[in-house]
């Protein structure tokens, strides 16, 4: 389908009231523990709406253009976790991990769709996971990383609202100290060759764009000072 994007000088600027709290304990082996809650309340905040040209020269045809909805919240928790498994027995002192979890709820109020259960290019739930090794001069990790799906664009019901799925992938790298300032390292992207992009209109089988970067791998010598 043919497409128009356009701006809008009429856009009113975001104006959020925030609520945070956190709270942090740290370990006696090396590593610490976060707990953190949090609530915005929010107006006048932006999206991209996609809607369909009813009449004039370009009927039938997309217009995508940002719009700015009333008023909407979110509200959310996230967790860290850092540990140095100091206490392992030689050589596995150096091993360590690293991991934190955000989930996030919200609502949104748009004209012509009611209250929505979250707002637009908002990720549900994003998490890390990280374990690596460091003893010198040798350095390792491995990382998954996950990503929630989200809508990107609103369409005039959810049938024709644009999300992006959620993601899954995995990267990990090594280096090796030859001497004071040079390293020899070797990083992977994507190793599980997974999707990095995934569109659909309104439903996951109702797919626009799936992307497939494939996986890669970079290896070098780099001197730093």
């Amino acid at each position: 389908m043919d497409r128009i994007s356009e701006g809008n000088p009429d856009l009113k600027p975001l104006l959020s009231t925030n609520f945070d709290v956190s709270f942090e304990w740290y370990l006696k082996s090396a590593g610490s523990v976060t707990v953190g809650a949090f609530y915005k309340d929010i107006k006048n905040f932006s999206y991209t709406a996609n809607t369909i040209i009813s009449g004039g020269t370009y009927a039938g045809w997309r217009l995508v253009r940002p719009e700015n909805g009333p008023a909407g919240n979110l509200r959310g928790i996230e967790l860290g976790w850092t540990q140095a498994l100091k206490f392992l027995p030689k050589p596995f002192d150096g091993l360590g991990v690293q991991a934190n979890y955000t989930w996030v709820d919200g609502e949104a109020r748009v004209p012509g769709r009611g209250t929505l259960d979250r707002l637009p290019d908002q990720v549900d739930k994003v998490s890390n996971f990280q374990l690596y090794y460091e003893k010198f001069p040798f350095s390792a990790r491995v990382a998954y990383n996950f990503n929630g799906r989200y809508i990107r664009t609103l369409g005039v019901d959810a049938n024709n609202d644009e999300w992006f799925d959620h993601i899954n992938t995995i990267d990990a790298s090594v280096s090796y100290t030859l001497r004071k300032g040079w390293n020899l390292y070797l990083e992977g992207k994507n190793l599980t060759d997974a999707v990095t992009r995934r569109i659909y209109f309104g439903r996951p089988d109702r797919a626009a764009e799936h992307e497939y970067p494939g996986w890669s791998v970079v290896t070098g010598l780099k001197f730093e000072f």
